[in-house]
């Protein structure tokens, strides 16, 4: 981490030292050392360029849902498929948002959506994030395993 930090506080210094490119990764190295203060100080800077990525923003989300962060995770979530006109990229993270707060209707109907987008790896993560099975029966299955770990989807 030290070598990283190091490399990203040279980029800093440079002319790329404000691009998403550079700030997200400084934001990601941020949020692994736990510093999610700082982390999300980055992660929104780089969100104020008209170069940010919808990676970046996932990124975001995922490291605030990490923190429990909910409400502002929500926020990006919103933000950001506003922003690309497109759910589909933070479907699952709201899933597990939902799920973090308890909220079982917004998880039901949310992976509902996210099954209707005919995508095999999307509804994967849709579930994991739903704590359910991979290869468990769509969301309208009376029967919701709750004792399956936790799996945080890959984009």
């Amino acid at each position: 981490y030290d070598a990283a930090a190091a490399a990203i506080e040279r980029a800093r210094r440079t002319a790329f030292g404000s691009t998403p490119l550079v700030l997200n990764e400084a934001a990601r190295l941020a949020a692994d050392r736990g510093d999610s203060a700082r982390a999300d100080k980055l992660f929104a800077e780089a969100n104020a360029s008209p170069d940010q990525t919808v990676d970046g923003y996932v990124d975001y989300v995922r490291m605030l849902y990490l923190t429990q962060q909910n409400d502002r995770a929500l926020q990006v979530i919103q933000e950001g498929s506003q922003r690309f006109d497109d759910q589909k990229p933070f479907i699952s993270l709201t899933i597990a948002v939902a799920r973090q707060q308890g909220r079982e209707d917004e998880v039901q109907a949310n992976l509902r959506t996210c099954e209707g987008y005919n995508n095999d790896n999307l509804t994967r993560d849709c579930r994991l994030a739903a704590g359910e099975s991979a290869d468990a029966p769509a969301a309208s299955s009376p029967h919701i395993p709750t004792s399956l770990p936790f799996s945080l989807p890959h984009f």
